[in-house]
C-alpha cells in the first residue's frame, strides 16, 4: 500500500482523480478547502460517475465538528487526538470489500420478508 500526503484539498481532488486510491483520509483543517468541501466534491464525482468509489475518512478537531462530517458525505470520522487503535480500525473496516456502499437508498424490507404475517407485524406478535 502506497501512502501520499497532499497538502491541500485542490491538490487531494486532482490525485485522487489522476491515480488508483484506496482510501483518502482527511484533515478538517486542510489548506486551501477544507476537509468538509473535498469530501463533499469526492462524493458529487463519485455520484456523477466520474470517479470511481472511494471511502473518505474525515479527522475532526472536536466532537462539536460530528455534525459537519455528517454533512461531508465521508464515510466515517474520528475526533482528535487520535488513537492509533480507532485508526486502524476504522481504516481497516473503510478498506474491507463490504464497505463500498452505492449512493442508492438501501430498499426498505416488505412486510412479512422475515417469516412473519402482516398481521403479526401490525400487533407486534410473532407469527406461529
Amino acid at each position: 500500500m502506497q501512502v501520499r500526503r497532499i497538502g491541500s484539498g485542490r491538490g487531494v481532488l486532482a490525485d485522487v482523480k489522476a491515480t488508483e486510491t484506496d482510501l483518502v483520509i482527511l484533515d478538517l483543517q486542510i489548506g486551501s478547502m477544507g476537509g468538509v468541501a473535498v469530501s463533499i466534491q469526492l462524493a458529487q464525482e463519485i455520484q456523477a460517475g466520474r470517479l470511481d468509489h472511494v471511502p473518505v475518512l474525515l479527522l475532526l478537531d472536536r466532537d462539536a465538528d460530528k455534525y459537519l462530517a455528517s454533512i461531508s458525505r465521508s464515510a466515517d470520522s474520528i475526533v482528535k487526538p487520535i488513537d492509533v487503535f480507532e485508526l486502524r480500525s476504522a481504516t481497516t473496516a473503510l478498506l474491507s470489500p463490504q464497505a463500498e456502499v452505492s449512493d442508492e437508498p438501501e430498499p426498505e424490507p416488505e412486510p412479512g420478508s422475515d417469516g412473519q404475517s402482516d398481521d403479526a407485524l401490525a400487533s407486534g406478535e410473532p407469527s406461529q
